[in-house]
């Protein structure tokens, strides 16, 4: 009985790779699916995308390697579609709460993580557009105050719009400043 074993397994070493690949190409090719679908829960997408091309040169199932890599590419799209919107939730915080430097630190790891996404590509534009959105806003309210001769209302309104100026905005200031304070 173990000389049968011996000798079947003598016969299969002898097979030629390419008669091992014809014969195991049912489990090499299930293996292959495997490590793909590994690959993918792993978030390596560039590796399941090597492993789905594989498959098509190796196997010579092109059809189905179509299929794997537009599975891949949705998932890959759809985690990262996730993770910037969590990043912009992030974001919005800091920016609810006039936090711009953290606001702007988020937005740089976004983009160094997903420098081809468009939406991580706009995000510093447009902190940078809301920022400079509430310094017009608080500009225009303290212009309003000052015109209105509201001292209270208006030193508020300049103690908050105060780190939004430049020098040289806060020097073009200053007259309105000492007329609200006359």
């Amino acid at each position: 009985e173990i000389s049968g074993l011996l000798t079947m397994i003598s016969e299969q070493q002898l097979l030629s790779d390419r008669a091992k690949s014809v014969a195991f190409r049912e489990k090499d090719r299930d293996a292959v699916r495997k490590a793909i679908r590994e690959e993918m829960q792993a978030k390596d997408w560039d590796a399941a995308l090597v492993l789905a091309n594989s498959m098509e040169k190796e196997f010579g199932y092109s059809q189905e390697a179509a299929q794997l890599r537009a599975e891949i590419n949705g998932n890959r799209t759809e985690v990262v579609q996730r993770q910037v919107d969590e990043a912009i939730n992030t974001i919005n915080e800091h920016l609810s709460a006039e936090r711009w430097n953290p606001a702007l630190r988020e937005a740089e790891r976004v983009l160094q993580i997903y420098p081809d996404d468009e939406r991580a590509k706009r995000l510093p534009q447009e902190i940078e557009n809301r920022r400079q959105s509430i310094k017009k806003r608080l500009r225009d309210s303290f212009m309003a105050a000052v015109s209105r001769h509201e001292v209270d209302e208006g030193i508020e309104i300049l103690k908050r719009l105060d780190p939004y100026l430049t020098p040289a905005e806060a020097e073009a200031l200053q007259e309105q400043v000492r007329q609200l304070f006359k």
